[in-house]
């Protein structure tokens, strides 16, 4: 993110008390419910001081279970998940963020180009407008961040379908110098084009690594315009990940002293792993930068790679069974989510300053890390169940979307009414 993008991200809260006093006052009976709601949202109070120093606070960790098919309160299976009640937690405003406002995908385009479903995974915004991606369509989402329904200026950029395909695996989107970056998860890639790596990728349940086969996640750069996008380029992600699931879920790219980008890819696995998966606490962000290499099956000619720079250790703190987004500000602000927790960690990195990285001096501050969880229902069920993108509004909103939920009994019904959505919300 650049010092300009992060000017107009907080000039998005900066009108003054008064004003925002005025309009909420003066709303009258009439108007559309979700004005008078924009308005009030100034009147938050302020988490993180104007020096952007880290506030210290002791979070609680969200351990309310995702009900599956008995509707019971049954709790996930990993073995972290403990009751908590809701009622007997004297302090749950200081441990969750506040919904300001939300909206389903469905609500925002006048034309959804024949999309019913919109598996959200990630947002940013850039220079006012909100852009996000779903890993089930290859278009691009813009809207404007005040969320009006079925405005003109949301559109679907692009088109959903690519090469027969609407599964495009997109899980993150960042944005650099004009340009658009947007990551695919993991991707089968072949080693050798032979019959029985040809028969292997048929095989529906084939989907770790052999021989044969190897799994990388895919970053494409696009230049969008009104109503489509162009691809640049697709390079391939040196890092290799176990299988098909479990890769990066959440990116960020910033330029070092030289201009030269480099990304941070966020791994849903802990340990960026499918077999240590639910070993919580235990995330992990690889640091990449961009580079040429020959290619192995054509002399002279040469493919473009994203290289690993080093691995970065997410601290304990973020104690979370899955990590579904990650945000950076230009000041070293950090926000990093979890699906199934269903909660956020606000912490801060070393080794940024002023939309600049450091790549040798790069890491997350140990001690600034508060985890806070996402509103639960009137009767303390999770209702956030499936948060997959986040991003800074300003110093004490953040901005997020919800993935589909999960079908055939996986999630408990109480997850659909979040489902497919994109919210805001203030920090305590």
């Amino acid at each position: 993110m650049t010092t300009s993008e992060s000017s107009s991200l907080l000039a998005h809260g900066g009108t003054s008390e008064s004003s925002r006093s005025r309009s909420v006052s003066t709303c009258p009976s009439g108007t559309v419910f979700l004005v008078c709601a924009f308005a009030a949202v100034g009147l938050v109070t302020n988490i993180i001081d104007k020096n952007n120093e880290s506030t210290h606070v002791v979070g609680m960790m969200n351990r309310v279970p995702m009900m599956g098919k008995a509707g019971k309160g049954t709790k996930s299976s990993h073995s972290k998940v403990d009751e908590y009640d809701c009622e007997s937690d004297s302090s749950y405003s200081k441990h969750t963020v506040k919904t300001a406002y939300e909206l389903p995908f469905a609500a925002l385009f006048d034309d959804n180009k024949g999309q019913k479903k919109f598996e959200a995974s990630s947002v940013t915004i850039v220079d006012g407008s909100v852009y996000s991606v779903c890993d089930s369509s290859f278009a691009i989402s813009k809207f404007d961040d005040r969320l009006l329904p079925f405005s003109e200026d949301n559109k679907q950029i692009g088109s959903p379908e690519r090469d027969g395909d609407v599964e495009s695996g997109y899980e993150a989107i960042f944005h650099h110098e004009g340009m658009f970056y947007v990551v695919r998860e993991s991707v089968l890639h072949h080693h050798h084009d032979d019959d029985e790596a040809n028969e292997q990728e048929e095989d529906e349940d084939f989907v770790k690594a052999d021989k044969q086969h190897s799994f990388h996640a895919i970053i494409e750069e696009l230049v969008l315009g009104d109503d489509d996008y162009t691809v640049q380029s697709e390079c391939m992600c040196e890092f290799e990940f176990e299988g098909t699931s479990k890769g990066f879920e959440g990116a960020i790219g910033f330029p070092d002293a030289s201009g030269e980008l480099y990304v941070l890819g966020l791994c849903e696995g802990n340990h960026c792993s499918e077999e240590r998966k639910a070993d919580a606490g235990h995330g992990r962000v690889v640091l990449m930068k961009k580079n040429t290499i020959p290619d192995p099956d054509v002399p002279g000619e040469l493919n473009c790679v994203w290289e690993t720079v080093r691995m970065v250790h997410i601290p304990k703190s973020a104690d979370f069974i899955d990590y579904s987004d990650i945000d950076i500000a230009s000041d070293g602000r950090v926000a990093i989510t979890s699906q199934e927790n269903s909660a956020v960690w606000i912490g801060a990195a070393v080794g940024i300053e002023n939309g600049v990285i450091d790549p040798d001096a790069f890491e997350f501050d140990k001690d600034s890390g508060v985890t806070y969880q996402f509103p639960k229902s009137n009767d303390c069920d999770t209702i956030y169940c499936n948060i997959e993108g986040i991003h800074w509004m300003n110093n004490e909103m953040l901005m997020a979307v919800s993935d589909k939920m999960k079908g055939k009994g996986k999630q408990d019904f109480r997850c659909f009414d979040k489902d497919q959505s994109i919210h805001a919300f203030v920090l305590p």
